[in-house]
């Protein structure tokens, strides 16, 4: 179990051994974190899934000075999962309409074996 400075406390849990490098590295930091009394200084804060290094002290000025201004990227993120998501409907509509007519079109088993296609039980049923 990790307590953070600000008292937040996390369980990590993995079967695989990586999970106990990620806990000392975890630990190190808020070891080092409450010897400097809570401050970031000298920490780096990664932006997730991105190589783009945030500066903590410049963030925190502009939410505070301006909290309501739109952030550009995360509308365009929310603009393509939008798209996405439509045209994955369409998809699956079209994708379930083609299996509906392919189901309803296709020989009965008792005309495949007439026809000689099929001889006998196919999965031993």
């Amino acid at each position: 179990m990790l307590t953070t400075v600000s008292g937040n406390e996390f369980l990590l849990h993995s079967d695989d051994d990586s999970i106990h490098d990620w806990y000392k590295t975890i630990r190190h930091v808020i070891d080092k974190l409450s010897k400097k009394g809570g401050s970031t200084s000298g920490i780096s804060i990664w932006k997730s899934s991105s190589s783009e290094e945030l500066n903590r002290s410049e963030g925190d000025n502009s939410n505070k000075s301006n909290p309501k201004e739109p952030k550009p990227e995360h509308r365009k993120s929310l603009i393509l999962r939008l798209n996405h998501s439509s045209s994955d409907t369409s998809e699956k509509k079209r994708v379930k309409s083609r299996l509906k007519k392919f189901i309803s079109r296709r020989p009965s088993l008792k005309t495949l074996q007439e026809k000689g296609l099929i001889k006998g039980n196919v999965f031993d049923s």
